[in-house]
């Protein structure tokens, strides 16, 4: 059995504001979170936001006095490093380097498909989840979700399948070993076009206790894969909850994850 050391770590820090491009009009969905999002020391993983229509975001939980922020679209990025910690009305500018081109007809599809997997996804709660059509498992195995009622399940949807997903990687690792007697289940799902080779890397260096699914290729614009597809998970990865009837309770950020399974568990 591995030995988990737990360190109390204050984190009462807020940051709030909104982001706007160089026109100062609000950009919305983009994405806002603490740079980098895992603390190497204190091993505190931030979750990422999205703005609203208004540019508007709220940071929470924050250690650190002073902080590097990410903010991102599917077009531009950029960090800004020294802000101060419990601010209510910051504004970051995203200006972008040369002019935006016109956005081509894939682009438009794409995001097209995140917006409406956002919508899907909340119609998908309270009814049974959908099969896994996984093309190869590179870690372990799932004969099916149907056979695994009377668990509860996180099925964890990689972004990308690369390094970018380490802190859930050690978190399922762990919540699998303390969870996993009293019903617990940990699956991932990689996009059906990720480095195989860089997750059997993750696989080995970090003896993983749980199965891990390459999906299967889909010709849906958006979509990562058909099982992705099935379980509407748009731009960014996801987790989803299935309770031990087999219904989809909702998604949850990787720091929200053992709140939630160890409720679950009690119901």
């Amino acid at each position: 059995n591995q030995i988990h050391d737990l360190v109390l770590v204050k984190a009462d820090g807020y940051l709030a504001g909104k982001v706007v491009d160089a026109d100062s009009k609000p950009i919305y969905r983009a994405t806002v979170m603490i740079d980098p999002q895992e603390d190497p020391v204190s091993g505190v993983v931030y979750p990422a936001v999205d703005t609203n229509g208004q540019g508007e975001f709220e940071l929470k939980h924050i250690k650190d006095p002073t902080v590097s922020i990410y903010v991102g679209t599917d077009r531009e990025s950029r960090v800004f490093e020294g802000i101060k910690v419990n601010q209510r009305d910051l504004v970051l500018t995203l200006d972008p380097t040369e002019a935006r081109p016109a956005p081509s007809p894939e682009w438009q599809a794409r995001w097209a498909y995140a917006e409406e997997a956002e919508g899907r996804f909340k119609t998908l709660v309270g009814k049974p989840a959908p099969e896994l059509v996984v093309a190869e498992w590179l870690s372990g195995t799932v004969s099916s979700i149907g056979n695994l009622k009377g668990k509860t399940i996180a099925l964890d949807f990689w972004a990308r399948g690369d390094s970018d997903n380490v802190a859930s990687v050690r978190l399922l690792n762990i919540l699998q070993e303390v969870f996993g007697e009293k019903g617990f289940v940990c699956l991932t799902i990689c996009p059906a076009k990720a480095d195989v080779e860089t997750i059997k890397q993750q696989v080995a260096e970090h003896s993983l206790a749980y199965s891990i699914g390459l999906d299967s290729p889909t010709d849906v614009i958006g979509a990562k894969g058909e099982t992705f597809d099935r379980y509407a998970v748009g731009r960014r990865g996801s987790i989803v909850l299935i309770n031990e009837v087999g219904e989809i309770t909702g998604s949850v950020y990787v720091s929200q994850l053992e709140n939630q399974i160890q409720a679950l568990l009690a119901d």
